[in-house]
């Protein structure tokens, strides 16, 4: 489940250019659950978010981001006969170019992983660029701003080991 976060230190720490596609919102049938990850270069996929023609599209709109000065978006996907799909539900995607080098979130979630403390990544689906771990006791970066009821929510999502949650304006 988090084996992305290792995959993206390592493709940064190279200075790959990166798109993290998640599933943000899924109503109905679909092939994947909020929280899903796929990690996109210009070259390369790693993870998945249910496979068939929802991840090629995916795929085809994250390697656009893999260029200088590209900006986040959530689109929404239908999962119909028209897109190739037959489940029927709707699945809302967050695409997020990581910009050079390795962000300070990134870095804190490494770190965390390796010493196997529970954490969780909090971003703001308005601004993707702001984004924040939580712990059960403390936040990371520490300089960042964050509302105290996001960081109340994903505390509570941690300790309960709950799957991925959205709120109307952060995925955490």
């Amino acid at each position: 489940m988090n084996a992305w976060v290792h995959k993206l230190g390592e493709l940064k720490a190279t200075g790959d250019r990166v798109a993290i596609v998640t599933v943000v919102g899924a109503r109905g049938s679909s092939p994947c659950e909020p929280g899903a990850k796929m990690l996109v270069t210009s070259s390369d996929i790693f993870g998945t978010i249910g496979g068939g023609r929802l991840e090629y599209q995916c795929t085809e709109l994250a390697r656009d981001l893999c260029a200088p000065g590209a900006n986040p978006f959530i689109e929404r996907f239908p999962l119909n006969a028209s897109v190739g799909q037959c489940c029927g539900g709707v699945v809302d995607v967050l695409f997020d170019p990581i910009p050079d080098g390795v962000p300070d979130w990134l870095r804190s979630l490494i770190k965390l992983r390796q010493q196997h403390d529970s954490s969780v990544l909090c971003t703001n689906l308005r601004d993707a660029s702001k984004k924040f771990v939580v712990t059960g006791v403390t936040i990371h970066p520490f300089s960042a701003i964050c509302p105290d009821t996001v960081v109340d929510r994903a505390r509570r999502n941690l300790q309960a080991c709950r799957a991925a949650e959205r709120t109307d304006s952060w995925f955490f």
